[in-house]
């Protein structure tokens, strides 16, 4: 189980999410979220993104996943960069445009690969959200995870046990 250490609510700027894109289910089975995660690594996707270094708003490796489609249970997962506004987008890349908007940002502790940290996140981030009188905005119809260099990359490169990742979730008031 992951501990959820923190919440905060920013004001996320506007913002383009550039990176490589897989279509995912819901359904069990499959990880085609970690073959991407593999694909960028190995095939230089981040040295691109981080050569693009003017437009760089963030420079952690982050996923953007959203466009969940009820029927089939499928959502689109980017895995790049947050970028600037307007940003070129490179060839074979695809990009989502993120406005700007509240946002709350859950610091969940966990074990990874495989301790559940990406399964508890967004929940705990959830009830985190509630007891402050926030629920999340589906109107957006995306969330964030970023893998802050010193709370994961960091922790992960050493092969320490625990990690911790920040998930991003747009907010309203309830």
């Amino acid at each position: 189980m992951s501990e959820f250490l923190k919440l905060e609510i920013v004001d996320f700027p506007e913002a383009k999410f550039v990176g490589k894109m897989v279509k995912c289910s819901m359904e069990p089975g499959e990880k085609p979220i970690k073959k991407l995660w593999d694909q960028c690594s190995a095939d230089g996707t981040f040295g691109i993104l981080e050569g693009m270094a003017d437009y760089v708003i963030n420079p952690d490796y982050a996923d953007w996943m959203g466009e969940y489609d009820e029927k089939t249970t499928e959502f689109v997962c980017l895995v790049g960069m947050i970028m600037k506004p307007g940003c070129p987008v490179p060839g074979g890349f695809a990009s989502r445009d993120i406005p700007a908007t509240k946002m709350a940002v859950g610091y969940v502790r966990g074990s990874e690969p495989d301790g559940g940290i990406y399964e508890d996140a967004g929940d705990l981030t959830l009830k985190a959200m509630a007891d402050q009188g926030y629920e999340y905005d589906d109107s957006k119809g995306y969330m964030l995870e970023i893998y802050n260099k010193e709370r994961f990359a960091v922790p992960v490169e050493r092969g320490d046990a625990l990690v911790v990742l920040d998930n991003y979730m747009p907010i309203k008031s309830k």
